[in-house]
């Protein structure tokens, strides 16, 4: 996965919102497509149990299954202008369609 340093810098500010024992997020999935989603992310407070762990700067991204597969190949960005979409997930498209574009 490739995370931009304005991603980072989000997810950093979201995990200590979180509160301080936020450790990271887990991937829920995205709602969008392939080419332009929003990722789902909802904080944990440790490792999730049978997850692929994904860094992004000094947090970390949990996903299982499908999810995991996702992430191997997205790149995670933040647009934060005023109306900018926020933390943004594209990966690329795959023969059989994506999980969100079938």
């Amino acid at each position: 996965m490739v995370v931009t340093e304005a991603a980072c810098r989000r997810l950093a500010r979201l995990g200590q919102r979180a509160g301080e024992r936020c450790i990271g997020f887990r991937f829920e999935g995205a709602i969008g497509t392939c080419r332009a989603s929003s990722p789902i992310l909802k904080p944990v407070q440790a490792p999730v149990e049978g997850a692929e762990a994904f860094r992004a700067g000094q947090v970390w991204i949990y996903a299982v299954g499908d999810h995991a597969d996702i992430l191997r190949q997205a790149t995670l960005d933040f647009d934060g202008a005023f109306f900018g979409p926020g933390l943004t997930l594209a990966w690329p498209h795959r023969e059989g369609g994506c999980p969100n574009c079938r």
